[in-house]
């Protein structure tokens, strides 16, 4: 039953249009233009963009570009593990911040239960999420019982050439630099609404209280300026998971 209302819903999204307009896709927010021809057929608006819905609806992706990591005093890019320069400067698409719950299973993610802040999403409280049981949970390398539900933030940063990043915060460090981003950036924009901040990346450090333990490297989303808010370009945009429930696991 999941799988035939998979295809009607698809097909009602694809088909149903009069006239020219914009019809809701399968993806929640996305739309395309349609228009009918003279024979009164439909005809979608870059056929490519079919693929791309499709795409968009089976397998949600909510980082775009290149994955960037804060890790061991260092930000980290990709699978090559480039390091930032000092002075390199991002902009933050603070309207594309989306937080939530990821589950791992097997070293590789099972589960997504994230949204957008600025679309007011508020994430479970953990009790919620089941998995409760640390007898059934799976053991880390250091032989402790790992809880499957990990925290996460997903933000996107573009640099001056356009590439597109996404810092990956699951550490207290990196949440805490996003959440103090965060505050600046609401501070501003009470004032200034149409503008996104531009940052630099670097880490410090503070003497941890257990002495062993040396001292603590954490990142720090360093502000350094204001630019005019754009929108992230479509062909990368994060997209909702719709069809979650019609799809088979």
């Amino acid at each position: 039953m999941h799988s035939a209302k998979l295809v009607s819903d698809f097909q009602e999204t694809l088909l149903t249009a009069h006239g020219s307009k914009l019809i809701p896709c399968a993806t929640k927010g996305l739309t395309m233009k349609t228009e009918t021809n003279s024979d009164n057929a439909l005809a979608v608006t870059g056929q490519t963009d079919l693929f791309r819905t499709y795409a968009d609806a089976c397998a949600p992706r909510m980082i775009v570009g290149k994955l960037l990591k804060f890790s061991k005093g260092d930000f980290v890019l990709g699978d090559a593990g480039e390091t930032i320069a000092d002075d390199a400067e991002f902009t933050v698409l603070m309207d594309e911040l989306t937080v939530g719950w990821v589950r791992w299973e097997d070293d590789k993610v099972a589960e997504t239960r994230m949204g957008r802040v600025i679309d007011g999403f508020a994430p479970q409280p953990r009790r919620e999420l089941g998995d409760v049981d640390a007898a059934a949970w799976e053991t880390a390398a250091d032989g402790k019982a790992r809880d499957p539900w990990q925290f996460q933030n997903y933000l996107p940063l573009e640099r001056g050439d356009g590439e597109l990043l996404t810092f990956v915060a699951s550490s207290r460090g990196a949440l805490n630099a996003i959440a103090e981003l965060c505050r600046i950036h609401s501070r501003h924009a009470k004032q200034h609404p149409n503008v996104y901040p531009v940052i630099r990346l670097r880490s410090d450090e503070y003497q941890h209280r257990v002495k062993e333990f040396g001292r603590i490297k954490f990142p720090v989303l360093s502000v350094v300026g204001w630019t005019t808010k754009t929108d992230l370009p479509e062909q990368a945009r994060p997209t909702d998971d719709p069809l979650e429930d019609y799809l088979p696991y």
